[in-house]
């Protein structure tokens, strides 16, 4: 049996690799956020004007050096871990900085003030209801005109094209959990972030949330995961929580029923389910609990999900067994807080889980060529380890 999967192998690479190439598909966006971003109406009616802002000739001035006064729009819709892009059109330049508020987005955003037109990715960390110009420290002389803001809702990918024919398209994947997703001590760096970068055929979609709970996660996955899925696309999902769900005091069995559940509904709604194993925790419970129960009751946890994960996912990624992984104090991978992982850790992360993903794909590309394995051969429903 053996040799005749490998015979298969090494017939069906020449095969598949003649006559094919990889594209880059573009980004998606929603429509457009902004009212008016012309500037055709005055003060007051589609936008905000703070001290010195004034809007007059089809473009918002702000006229004087004071500092942090803001330009605001109408209220729309800014999602937290979605990510946007801004454009807009300095027509006159004085003197001073230019920023985008923190209400915006989360995090204050110093952007370009120069004359002429600028394109700004970001993605933010709050839910908010407007976009929110500001004059920096040094202040801002200038003028603005023809913004725009716009939603990704799908990031460019890599397609495969084999005989003029699309046979592949981009895998679609959804991160969900808890601080460890959102990358609390990477000095930027996430996780999901990372595995976009490793793997050419993902795109992924980052949905972390700090100090989320798996019950959390259930309650909008309606409506903020699942409307995600798209149709025709390999679609994954990696939930990884437990965490935060027995810090807050759930039971062990209650936490791995609530993982499972979970797990169960998204793949109810379609999705490959990769489920994703605790790390260690260097913190009490938010009860008092020592911090040796709490790593004891996570232990309980994976041993739980490792033996039943085929019942509610594709994938069990047992972090905690990778070395670099199961030491909190270790902070070549941890984070000083001994809570979340740094850059390093969470590149392990992406690295394990892109195995996850690989062994569900059935493939990986390295430049530009379909390169097959015997994943092909391996059932999806393996344990990472």
């Amino acid at each position: 049996m053996i040799m005749r999967k490998l015979l298969l192998l090494f017939l069906l690479v020449p095969a598949l690799t003649f006559g094919q190439k990889v594209i880059t598909a573009p980004e998606q966006y929603g429509s457009e956020l902004i009212t008016d971003g012309q500037f055709n109406t005055a003060c007051a009616v589609n936008w905000i004007c703070g001290d010195d802002w004034v809007i007059a000739g089809g473009v918002a001035t702000h006229t004087g050096a004071s500092t942090f006064k803001y330009l605001r729009s109408a209220i729309l819709s800014i999602t937290a871990n979605s990510t946007y892009i801004l454009e807009y059109e300095v027509t006159a330049y004085t003197s001073g900085a230019l920023l985008i508020s923190s209400s915006s987005f989360g995090t204050s955003t110093a952007i370009s003030g120069a004359l002429g037109s600028h394109t700004v990715r970001i993605t933010s960390s709050i839910n908010s209801a407007a976009l929110i110009f500001g004059a920096g420290a040094s202040g801002f002389v200038g003028s603005l005109d023809n913004v725009s803001l716009k939603k990704v809702t799908k990031e460019a990918g890599d397609i495969l094209i084999y005989n003029g024919k699309v046979i592949i398209l981009a895998t679609n994947v959804i991160a969900d959990g808890n601080s460890l997703t959102v990358g609390t001590g990477g000095g930027g760096s996430t996780y999901p972030a990372i595995l976009a970068s490793i793997n050419s055929t993902l795109s992924v979609i980052n949905k972390g949330v700090n100090s989320q709970t798996t019950p959390m996660m259930e309650a909008d996955a309606s409506t903020d995961i699942d409307p995600l899925f798209l149709s025709g696309s390999r679609n994954i999902l990696i939930a990884w929580e437990v965490t935060n769900d027995i810090y807050f005091g759930a039971t062990n069995q209650e936490a791995y029923d609530n993982i499972k559940q979970y797990c169960q509904n998204r793949q109810s709604a379609g999705w490959d389910v990769i489920v994703a194993g605790v790390i260690p925790r260097g913190q009490k419970k938010a009860d008092g609990t020592s911090i040796i129960d709490y790593n004891l009751d996570l232990d309980t946890v994976n041993s739980m999900i490792d033996t039943s994960y085929t019942d509610f996912a594709d994938v069990y990624v047992a972090l905690a067994s990778d070395p670099r992984l199961s030491d909190y104090s270790n902070t070549t991978y941890y984070s000083i807080d001994s809570i979340h992982l740094n850059a390093t850790g969470y590149s392990v992360v992406a690295d394990l889980v892109n195995e996850a993903i690989i062994s569900i794909q059935g493939y990986s590309f390295s430049t530009g060529l379909l390169i097959l394995s015997l994943l092909v051969y391996r059932r999806n429903r393996k344990n990472l380890k």
